[in-house]
C-alpha cells in the first residue's frame, strides 16, 4: 500500500523513535495550532519524553473542555498543562486531580464552571469528563481518571 500523493493529503511522518530530530513533527504542530486557534490555548515547543516519545505541551485554562483534543496527532502526543484556576478547591491540595478532588471541585463550583464552559445544561458527569480529559496520556474522561488513580494508589 503506497502513500497517497494527491496535493493537500497529509503524509505519514517518519518513525523517529530512535532519533532525536523532532523537526519532522513541526507540520503536525502547525496543523494543531490552526485547528485549535482559541487564544486561551497555548502550544509549547516540541520535546522528547523519556527519550523517545515526541510530545508537544498544550496549556489551557483549568476550566476548559479538553475532550476536543486528541491524545495523539500524527504520532505526536499532546501533554496537557493548566494555567491558574482562580477557584476554591475544597479538597486537600495535595490530592489535586484525584477523582475525589475533581468531584469536590465540580460540586463547589458547578454553576461557575458551566458558565465558563458555555453550556448551562451540562450534567455533572459531562463537566467531570470535560475537565479530566487529558490528565495523563490515557485519560479521555472521568472514568479513565478514576481507573488510572486507583491503579496507582492501591
Amino acid at each position: 500500500m503506497g502513500v497517497d500523493q494527491r496535493p493537500g493529503t497529509p503524509q505519514p511522518l517518519p518513525d523517529i523513535r530512535y532519533r532525536r530530530d523532532l523537526s519532522v513533527f513541526e507540520p503536525a504542530v502547525t496543523e494543531l495550532r490552526s485547528q485549535f486557534s482559541d487564544e486561551r490555548i497555548k502550544f509549547g515547543s516540541l520535546a522528547s519524553y523519556h527519550g523517545n516519545v515526541p510530545v508537544v505541551e498544550v496549556v489551557t485554562p483549568f476550566v476548559f473542555d479538553r475532550r476536543q483534543f486528541p491524545s495523539k496527532h500524527r504520532g505526536l502526543w499532546l501533554l496537557h498543562h493548566f494555567s491558574g484556576a482562580g477557584y476554591s478547591f475544597g479538597a486537600d491540595p495535595t490530592d489535586a486531580f484525584s477523582p475525589q478532588w475533581m468531584e469536590d471541585f465540580v460540586d463547589s463550583n458547578e454553576a461557575q464552571v458551566r458558565d465558563q464552559l458555555g453550556n448551562p445544561e451540562m450534567s455533572r458527569e459531562e463537566i467531570l469528563d470535560a475537565l479530566s480529559a487529558g490528565i495523563g496520556f490515557k485519560t479521555r474522561g472521568f472514568a479513565d481518571l478514576r481507573k488510572e488513580w486507583e491503579s496507582r494508589h492501591r
